[in-house]
C-alpha cells in the first residue's frame, strides 16, 4: 500500500436510482482526493440510471448493469474487480458529505492501519429525502463495542474496509438480504477493534433505505439477531425492547396511519432529547 496516497475503491449497487444516482456519482467526481477508483454494479436499471451512469463511465474503473441477486451479490460481482487499499461501499442515495470528504479519512486510514485495524468509520449525517440534515450518527468504539455485538450500531454506509478483511474472511454471505454486512463485520469486529474518525463526517445517508422501511424492519432485526447468532449465541437483551417499540409503531399506525404514528414517534424523541426524525421528512 502506498501509505501516504492509498488507492481508495469506492463501491456503488444500485438497481432504479435515477433519483438520487447523480448527486452521488457527483459527490465522488468533485473529491478533492484523486487516488480513487469507482466500481459500480447496477441490477438491470429500468428507470434512465444507465444513461446516467454512461455520462460518467470516464470516471468509473468498472461498471456492469445485469440482474443480481440482490445487495450483497452485486457487492461480490464488484470484489472483483477492486484494486484499492481500503474499500466504501456507497448506497445510491448515499453520497460524500463535502468535497474532502476522502481527503479528511486520509489521515485516519494511515493511523487505523499502523494499529492493525482494518475497519475505520466516522460520522454520518442522517438526511431526509428533502435534503434536511436530521441527525449526526457516530459514537467511538468505546461506546459501541460490546452494544455491536448485541444489535448494529454503525451505518455501514461510507466506511472504509481493508482489502485485508476480504483476504482474511472471505466475500458477503448472499443468503442475507438486509443483515449481510453485519455479518460480515461480525467475523471482524466480534473479537477485534474499529476504528472512529471522530472528527469527519464523510458521507450523507437518506432514510428510506431497505432496512429502514417500515415493511423491512421486522426482518431487518430478525436477520440481524441471525448474523450475530453465527459468531455470538443467545439472544441479547437489546433485541427486546427494538422489538417493542417497532410493535408499538405499526399498532399506532394502523391505528392512526403513518403520518400521525410519525408525529407522536417525533413527540417522543423531542422528549428524550433526540432530534425530530419525521417532522422534515418524507412518510417513507
Amino acid at each position: 500500500m502506498a501509505h501516504d496516497q492509498p488507492l481508495i475503491s469506492i463501491i456503488i449497487a444500485c438497481l432504479n436510482s435515477a433519483d438520487t444516482l447523480m448527486r452521488c456519482l457527483t459527490s465522488i467526481e468533485t473529491q478533492t482526493y484523486q487516488n480513487r477508483e469507482v466500481i459500480i454494479i447496477d441490477g438491470g436499471s429500468t428507470d434512465g440510471s444507465t444513461a446516467i451512469l454512461r455520462s460518467f463511465q470516464e470516471q468509473v474503473a468498472y461498471i456492469e448493469s445485469s440482474p443480481d441477486n440482490g445487495i450483497y451479490h452485486a457487492w461480490n460481482k464488484a470484489l472483483k474487480h477492486v484494486s484499492g487499499d481500503w474499500l466504501c461501499f456507497l448506497g445510491a442515495d448515499d453520497f460524500f458529505f463535502h468535497d474532502q470528504s476522502l481527503e479528511n479519512i486520509i489521515i485516519h486510514l494511515k493511523l487505523a492501519h499502523d494499529q492493525q485495524i482494518y475497519y475505520v468509520y466516522s460520522k454520518t449525517a442522517i438526511m431526509s429525502k428533502a435534503g434536511d440534515l436530521l441527525t449526526l450518527e457516530g459514537k467511538p468504539w468505546n461506546n459501541l463495542k460490546e452494544r455491536n455485538k448485541q444489535f448494529p450500531q454503525i451505518t455501514h454506509s461510507g466506511t472504509f474496509h481493508h482489502k485485508y478483511l476480504f483476504e482474511k474472511h472471505g466475500a458477503f454471505d448472499e443468503s442475507f438480504a438486509i443483515a449481510g454486512d453485519y455479518e460480515f463485520l461480525l467475523r471482524e469486529l466480534s473479537s477485534n477493534d474499529a476504528y472512529f474518525a471522530d472528527d469527519t463526517i464523510t458521507v450523507g445517508h437518506t432514510i428510506g433505505g431497505i432496512s429502514r422501511r417500515l415493511e423491512n424492519r421486522f426482518s431487518a432485526i430478525n436477520e440481524a439477531l441471525a448474523a450475530r447468532n453465527r459468531h455470538i449465541k443467545g439472544i441479547p437483551w437489546s433485541f427486546f425492547p427494538i422489538y417493542a417499540q417497532l410493535s408499538v409503531y405499526l399498532i399506532l399506525t394502523s391505528i392512526l396511519g403513518r403520518a400521525l404514528a410519525n408525529h407522536f414517534v417525533d413527540v417522543y424523541r423531542i422528549c428524550t432529547g433526540k432530534a425530530p426524525v419525521w417532522s422534515k421528512s418524507e412518510n417513507v
